[in-house]
């Protein structure tokens, strides 16, 4: 008789104790998301399109650009390029980010989603240039830039 109290104990001991434990560590509120830590850096690559090595003074150049990554798209764009006499001008434009939002991987092609295109600059005097596209987000420590080098040269005559 004795065991059989001793056996029931011991059942009633272990039962309580898994029932204990998958209750309190299964979480109540399912709608948890992983902390992102856990998913990746955060990280961004912009790719300048559309742009030639070498232009000859009076063609116009145009270009725009790829933003893309792991984490957030909104940020600021910076975009800075020669006018015509080589002196830089630039467009700044901002998107707010929304709270709660999760980090996703992302490919904004800016020309094909927006239509947007940079430059439309004839320059006219020849030399070496630089267009220069910068992201930056308040939660990183630098902002991503990205630079394409082109020249500027006298027409051969015919």
């Amino acid at each position: 008789m004795k065991t059989g109290y001793i056996i029931t104990i011991l059942v009633i001991i272990i039962t309580s104790s898994i029932i204990f434990g998958v209750t309190f560590t299964i979480p109540s509120d399912t709608s948890q998301t992983i902390p992102e830590s856990t998913l990746g850096e955060e990280h961004y690559e912009i790719e300048i399109t559309g742009m030639k090595d070498i232009y000859v003074i009076d063609e116009q150049f145009d270009f725009s650009y790829i933003l893309s990554g792991y984490g957030y798209s909104c940020g600021g764009v910076e975009v800075s390029f020669p006018g015509q006499n080589g002196n830089i001008v630039g467009t700044y434009s901002s998107s707010s980010c929304i709270k709660g939002v999760p980090m996703e991987d992302f490919v904004l092609d800016v020309q094909k989603e927006y239509g947007t295109t940079y430059g439309h600059v004839k320059l006219q005097n020849p030399g070496t240039y630089v267009v220069t596209v910068t992201f930056d987000r308040p939660s990183e420590s630098f902002p991503t830039i990205t630079t394409k080098e082109f020249q500027v040269i006298e027409k051969k005559n015919e």
